[in-house]
């Protein structure tokens, strides 16, 4: 049975539609994470399996030293393997770190940005919900009571009446707009709101199964891909709150306008017409920051991964141009380079070995100058050139 309060229709159709549906989700989110992470579920021993498959797989690329895993990493795998068992076995841990960031947090957040929209502003916006109850309520009645009025001209002249039509004229118009304008602001509002409450429970409620797929590096996708999703959703009723009491300091001074021309019945179309195309531009604006919302939660990167899909198209260029560089080479240039390069060593060594009196003045500028020009190799420092000579010598007497 539900522990949230039976409908109740005298509270307005938005606190009746945010309540009933925050206060359901809640309950059931936590009781599916209960049901998903208690003793008769399959989660702990899928978990139990999961993490003896890592410890195994991990031991065995520390002992081969395979793709640069080393013992100084150990501190962070046990932190890794800590915060995961915390999360998907641990309520309280899990309600304060993910369930009440992504319920209330969002709100909070909305509050804090709209305050000073409501301090010393219009009634509507010091509290949104019953801001937007109030103008729902207003844009009806102003529908009705210009629909009464071209009903009324209707019937007092039905000869001026378009076959198969209803009420006509502007009035019937302007009622029709207004009517719209009130469904739009019901869906923009309360209904953003709704669903993005509707998204966060189902994404908590499932959230251990996503958390768990965190420890291989294969899987690790899925993981990334529930933290995008959930950040969405939790951007989305903030934006959408924000959004509103925007909407209600704009909105305010025309519903105070409608309202005192409807208790007189003598309502000004062109004010009812622009409170109409103002609701409608901040619901398009509402549907548009919803698509940002989703870019923004997109950009979400985990560690290791960012970094490698970072650096795979540096790679890619890299080996692209080495390959295009081999491409370009061909077997008869590959081969004079080969030769220049041993002609020009065998000279050098020739020439560190031929004694200085044996040598042409100009064969021992030229030796100098490479020798000046290539770096030291090791060895040639502390050669003794009387030495070699000396040998040179002896050897051709012999």
């Amino acid at each position: 049975m539900s522990a949230c309060p039976t409908t109740v229709f005298d509270v307005g159709i938005v606190r009746d539609i945010l309540g009933s549906v925050d206060c359901n989700v809640q309950l059931y989110s936590a009781a599916g994470y209960h049901a998903l992470a208690g003793p008769g579920s399959p989660l702990p021993a899928a978990m139990t399996a999961l993490l003896t498959i890592y410890v195994a797989l991990l031991g065995y690329r520390m002992l081969f030293a395979v793709e640069g895993v080393r013992l100084a990493q150990a501190p962070l795998i046990a932190l890794k393997i800590g915060v995961i068992l915390a999360l998907t076995l641990n309520w309280s841990v899990f309600q304060t770190l993910v369930f009440n960031l992504g319920s209330q947090a969002p709100l909070e957040i909305g509050r804090v940005i709209s305050r000073p929209m409501a301090t010393g502003g219009p009634s509507l916006a010091s509290d949104p919900v019953q801001g937007i109850q109030a103008a729902y309520d207003e844009l009806n009645a102003d529908a009705a009571e210009l629909a009464k009025k071209a009903s009324q001209a209707a019937a007092v002249q039905p000869g001026q009446v378009p076959p198969g039509a209803g009420p006509v004229g502007n009035e019937a118009a302007t009622a029709t707009d207004l009517r719209r304008a009130a469904a739009a602001l019901l869906a923009s509002t309360a209904g953003v709101l709704g669903m993005a409450f509707i998204a966060t429970g189902v994404l908590t409620a499932v959230g251990p199964v996503f958390i768990a797929l965190l420890l291989f590096e294969v899987t690790g996708g899925f993981f990334t891909g529930w933290v995008r999703a959930l950040i969405a959703a939790i951007l989305i009723p903030m934006v959408c709150w924000v959004t509103a009491s925007v909407l209600l300091v704009v909105l305010a001074p025309r519903i105070d306008i409608l309202a005192q021309q409807r208790a007189a019945h003598a309502i000004n179309l062109d004010a009812a017409a622009a409170a109409s195309a103002i609701v409608m531009i901040f619901a398009a604006a509402q549907a548009a920051l919803i698509v940002a919302g989703l870019l923004i939660a997109g950009g979400f990167r985990l560690g290791r991964h960012a970094a490698l899909v970072e650096a795979a198209p540096a790679v890619q260029r890299q080996a692209q141009t080495t390959v295009e560089v081999v491409e370009v080479r061909s077997r008869a240039e590959a081969l004079a380079t080969a030769l220049r390069r041993s002609s020009t060593t065998s000279a050098r060594e020739y020439a560190s070995m031929v004694p200085a009196s044996a040598a042409a003045p100009g064969d021992l500028e030229v030796t100098r100058l490479e020798a000046a020009a290539r770096p030291a190799r090791l060895g040639e420092t502390y050669r003794r050139r009387a030495a070699v000579g000396e040998r040179a010598r002896l050897g051709a007497r012999a």
